[in-house]
């Protein structure tokens, strides 16, 4: 059971089995094996377990005073395909909670948890929100990290889903520090991050992205750059030079400013390597080159808040030539003139070229 509850499933399916060769598995215990091999992708030997599951759930959960026996019959009917059968047990096991005739006790975690998945199958989302709360607020991850990986992916994605980011950001922070979050929760937990203004936050969620897959994490390392830049910047423009907010642009529009952005960059350095400008010229340029840095950043980020799959932020930046504007801050320098093209303000004829 501690195996299982900690996710390591190989390992306790080599207990369950060996439960199994003495006839000790009772219903829940054989919900668990079946569960193991599903990890295991042995379809069919789950699906043998699963049957017998649901036999001894069926008698349990008619004495049962706890959810555990209906929790697992809702979850084996669902594995079978029995839809209607899962929507029955758990409207059961539900209206039994209502209407007293089981209790679940607010600082049982484990309960709470049962309770706020049946009401998450039945579609009912704000009493499974208010039971998978309950839940994690006793919830030790390191016991049940199945249980809190679930439960916070939950809360954290229908927070999201109300442009609540204030509390999308808690959710996914407390799975990011419990390293429960996976690859696909980082980036989430980055952009939530990016819209609250905590650009280096942003960075170091996405860090912790590119640390889980390295070989296959360039849009992490994109990204996080990106938000370095941000955080050095400080504060980004909150709209578009045209006036409209950064959602209202297409994908055409961001892409066109982040080329106009790092074109006139590059055309600000060239004209600074080749003449001797005075020194307010030079404060201008400056002053200019910050300005499009921060549409760029801006830009940049709103690019990567959309679908990677039509907005790949690697290969935009790849071939619109702009990749080391993201990855080397000294590429926005302003550059000293070129050494010994100009003697004050006449030119060196020997360094003129032909």
């Amino acid at each position: 059971m501690r195996l299982y509850d900690l996710g390591r499933y190989a390992e306790a399916r080599a207990l369950f089995e060996q439960l199994e060769a003495a006839g000790a598995l009772d219903g829940p215990l054989l919900y668990r094996y079946a569960f193991c091999l599903r990890q295991a992708r042995e379809a069919a030997r789950e699906r043998q377990v699963l049957e017998r599951a649901v036999q001894a759930l069926q008698a349990a959960a008619a004495t049962d005073t706890t959810l555990e026996s209906s929790f697992y019959l809702e979850n084996a009917y669902r594995n079978l395909g029995r839809l209607d059968e899962a929507r029955r047990v758990a409207e059961e096991a539900v209206r039994a909670v209502e209407r007293g005739e089981r209790q679940v006790a607010a600082e049982d975690a484990v309960e709470s948890f049962r309770l706020g998945k049946l009401y998450d199958d039945l579609g009912r989302d704000n009493d499974a929100a208010r039971w998978y709360d309950r839940a994690v607020a006793a919830l030790d991850p390191q016991t049940y990290p199945s249980y809190v990986r679930w439960a916070r992916g939950y809360l954290a994605r229908r927070a999201l889903a109300r442009t609540d980011y204030v509390a999308a950001e808690l959710h996914f922070s407390l799975l990011a520090q419990a390293a429960l979050a996976s690859r696909a929760e980082l980036d989430q937990l980055a952009l939530v991050r990016v819209r609250l203004g905590d650009y280096a936050g942003a960075r170091e969620a996405w860090r912790q992205g590119e640390r889980l897959d390295p070989p296959d994490a360039n849009r992490e390392r994109y990204c996080w750059h990106l938000a370095d830049l941000a955080d050095q910047l400080g504060t980004l423009p909150e709209r578009a030079p045209d006036g409209r907010h950064w959602s209202a642009l297409t994908k055409e529009e961001l892409e066109a400013l982040l080329l106009e952005q790092a074109a006139r960059v590059r055309e600000i350095q060239q004209a600074a390597r080749g003449q001797a400008a005075d020194a307010e010229q030079r404060q201008s340029w400056r002053d200019e080159i910050r300005r499009r840095q921060g549409v760029f950043v801006a830009a940049g980020l709103e690019y990567v808040s959309r679908d990677p799959r039509t907005h790949p932020i690697r290969e935009t930046a790849f071939f619109g030539g702009y990749a080391p504007l993201i990855f080397k801050p000294a590429e926005w320098e302003l550059p000293e003139p070129d050494k010994g093209r100009f003697r004050g303000d006449r030119p060196n004829p020997r360094s003129a070229g032909p």
